[in-house]
């Protein structure tokens, strides 16, 4: 999070990929990391992370609408 308010996103983008490594089955990372993408104009990776915190999120978890909401937007980025 601090990383990516300091514009700092290629090492945003390495500590977040490292720890979706170290834990897979971690959504938020996943959430965060979407962000990260959209911002390095990478929609398809977003895409995929965003989608990956939707399938690991609590069913209660407050970020899962604006995940779908990014998909969506960012879907229709990539299809451009």
């Amino acid at each position: 999070y601090v990383l990516f308010n300091a514009d700092r996103i290629e090492e945003a983008e390495v500590v977040l990929t490292e720890a979706v490594r170290r834990n897979p089955d971690l959504p938020d990372p996943y959430f965060n990391l979407g962000f990260v993408y959209e911002r390095g104009k990478k929609y398809a990776l977003a895409v995929n992370s965003f989608t990956r915190f939707v399938e690991l999120a609590a069913k209660d978890d407050h970020n899962i609408r604006t995940a779908k909401k990014k998909i969506r937007q960012l879907s229709r980025k990539i299809r451009r």
